[in-house]
Parts: structure tokens; sequence; C-alpha cells
């Protein structure tokens, strides 16, 4: 991704929520301007020894439940 926005840099935007070998995690990427290119969240696995085996990327914000009456607000 870095090869497509030359002088860009990922910076957090969330803590590193972990749970049962699963982390999941906001982000942004950056311009050398401070204007921010595209956000999302990843979502990574790992093995039992702690080993990084996987990392799942999801571009954008959460879309918002509409028109649902069974979901709690």
């Amino acid at each position: 991704m870095l090869a497509h926005y030359p002088a860009h840099r990922f910076e957090r935007t969330t803590a590193v929520d972990t749970h049962h070998g699963v982390a999941r995690y906001g982000w942004q990427l950056v311009g050398p301007d401070g204007s921010i290119a595209v956000a999302g969240l990843d979502v990574a696995e790992f093995a039992a020894d702690g080993r990084l085996t996987r990392v799942v990327g999801f571009f954008g914000p959460l879309t918002g439940l509409t028109g649902l009456t069974d979901v709690p607000a």
C-alpha cells in the first residue's frame, strides 16, 4: 500500500484489543500534509507460541445498523 502512497505513514487510531489469540485495532494512512488518505480496522491472529499468523484489513468506517428492530441500541 505504501508503494501507492509515497511519503505516507500508518498511525494506529485505537488501543489494541485482544481476546483469545485475536487482536483488533484501528489505523489511518496519513499523508505528508497531515490529510487522512484512508482509514480502517485490522484483525490479527496469533499462533499459540505468539507468532503472528494472519492479518485481515478492512477499509473505511464500519457501517451502522439501520432498520433493525431486534438489535439493542
